[in-house]
C-alpha cells in the first residue's frame, strides 16, 4: 500500500514538472558607446541582439533606457505570444519614442 502511494506521488510530481511552461523570455539592456543595446534571451541563451531601432529607416541607435526597456517588453510579449521572429512595425516603434 505504501509503495503504491509513493508511486502515485512520483507520477503526480513528474506530471506537474512536465506541465511547467518553457523557459521564459527575458531582456537585458546595456549602455554602449552610441546608445543602448538590447539582449533578448530564452533561458541562458541570447536569441536577439538589437543595437538600433527596429523597423525605422536608417541605423538609429536606441538612445535612452526608457525606449530600450519598452522595446524589450514588446519583444518579450511577442515572443511569449508565439511570434518568432518577433516582427516589430515602425508604428509600434514610433509609439514608444519620446
Amino acid at each position: 500500500m505504501m509503495k503504491t502511494k509513493i508511486k502515485l506521488l512520483v507520477i503526480l510530481a513528474l506530471g506537474i514538472i512536465a506541465c511547467q511552461p518553457e523557459t521564459a523570455y527575458t531582456y537585458q539592456t546595456n549602455k554602449g558607446e552610441n546608445g543602448y543595446e538590447l539582449l533578448i534571451s530564452k533561458g541562458k541563451e541570447t536569441i536577439i541582439t538589437q543595437s538600433y531601432l527596429p523597423a525605422i529607416q536608417g541605423r538609429k541607435p536606441i538612445e535612452n533606457l526608457t525606449v530600450a526597456n519598452a522595446l524589450g517588453e514588446l519583444y518579450v510579449k511577442k515572443l511569449t505570444e508565439g511570434a518568432f521572429p518577433p516582427s516589430v512595425s515602425a508604428t509600434e516603434v514610433e509609439s514608444i519614442l519620446p
